[in-house]
């Protein structure tokens, strides 16, 4: 017999052994089967106003609360959710029904993990919603094999155990419940990035030309280079698609004196981040301040009104040669031409610039965030980093 049929055939009896198991003790599931696994959030999933999910031995996962029109993590000091992910999981647990029928004897659960999640080495995962009637808790198991999307479930009170439909499945790790975007600014538009260190000394990078491959690293010691040309550029990128892992409020995470550094990120057309991050326990914690740079924005304006002016420089000159051309007879109406009015510019730049950084305080104000060592590596630089090894 070939040997691909063979495995084939092995693979297709674990298969219907495992399905077999599953079933163990199971009827044919009578009128319940094709009905909503949980009636009242089918019925209205809206009315759900909180849950929560816990693990083996009791452990919370994470506890997440509807306040008036936000969902906010509750185990994490009522920090943002990310709705997105919320709205998911619970469509999903509105939308499942019993499809069918699977075991009822409890030393079967723990083969398709719908044992008791009190138990400390259960594997499935207890959600308890609040807001609906009962039926309203719902032990989670073991995500199906074979085609097709079902998941293996209890409901808490009940013997029998179900095949639902849909990937139920939840998140385990509770940063991803989380709302993990803190800021976005890539290092093109940074100008100008200045680390103060616990010591007090001040590395600062500059790129006056917004083109320039490179920064200029400012205050290179005497008798030493940098490692190369571009070792500057990587502090720029510090606030690129920045993270969270995890949140505190700000009272439960103090900056270390000792080992915190103070950051100012300054982007060319106005607006000013400044960082205090520090390490603490294997962690990596950062605390953020957006606010607007009056300087910048003036020079930022004055260079957008001259591109403005030599814009419509431009457009005269192509209109009077397309009149050139025309020839007797021919005519062209030139563009009206106006300079670039600098007070409405900087006004309107100004009115953007702030409600940027009024977007990024209402993030950041009040909490401490834990984030990624990498992106902590490249706020908490000194000189000695940049350089060449002594030779």
């Amino acid at each position: 017999m070939n040997r691909n049929l063979i495995l084939l055939i092995a693979a297709a009896l674990l298969l219907t052994v495992g399905w077999l198991m599953s079933r163990d003790g199971a009827s044919d599931g009578g009128d319940d089967r094709n009905q909503p696994l949980l009636p009242a959030v089918a019925n209205d999933v809206n009315q759900v106003s909180g849950f929560s999910l816990t693990q083996g031995g009791g452990e919370l996962i994470v506890d997440i609360d509807r306040v008036e029109d936000r969902w906010v993590v509750s185990s994490s000091s009522n920090y943002p959710a990310d709705v997105g992910k919320v709205r998911q999981f619970l469509l999903a647990i509105k939308d499942a029904e019993k499809r069918e029928e699977r075991t009822s004897r409890p030393d079967r659960y723990a083969d398709i993990g719908v044992e008791d999640p009190a138990s400390a080495d259960a594997k499935g995962v207890l959600l308890q919603l609040d807001g609906v009637d009962e039926p309203n808790r719902l032990i989670i198991g073991n995500f199906a094999a074979g085609g097709g999307e079902y998941t293996y479930v209890r409901v808490v009170g009940e013997e029998r155990s179900w095949l639902a439909n849909g990937n139920l499945v939840p998140e385990r790790n509770l940063s991803n419940w989380l709302q993990r975007d803190i800021m976005d600014i890539p290092s093109n538009r940074i100008a100008r990035v200045e680390i103060t260190s616990p010591e007090g000394d001040v590395l600062a990078i500059d790129k006056v030309d917004e083109v320039a491959p490179n920064y200029t690293v400012e205050n290179v010691p005497n008798g030493r280079e940098l490692s190369s040309e571009s070792a500057g550029n990587i502090l720029a990128s510090a606030l690129g698609s920045l993270q969270l892992e995890e949140v505190l409020a700000e009272d439960q995470a103090q900056p270390v004196a000792e080992q915190t550094f103070t950051n100012r990120y300054l982007t060319r057309d106005g607006l000013i981040i400044t960082a205090t991050v520090w390490k603490a326990d294997e962690k990596h914690y950062a605390q953020f301040v957006a606010a607007i740079d009056p300087d910048f924005i003036e020079a930022w304006s004055l260079a957008e009104q001259a591109r403005k002016l030599a814009e419509m420089k431009t457009q005269m000159a192509a209109a009077d040669a397309a009149a050139a051309e025309g020839g007797e007879g021919e005519s062209a109406a030139a563009p009206e031409f106006a300079e670039p009015d600098l007070a409405a510019i900087t006004s309107e730049h100004r009115s953007k610039l702030q409600a940027q950084a009024s977007e990024i305080n209402q993030v950041a104000s009040g909490w401490v965030f834990v984030i990624p060592s990498w992106k902590y590596a490249n706020m908490a630089k000194r000189m000695d980093d940049l350089l060449a090894a002594k030779e």
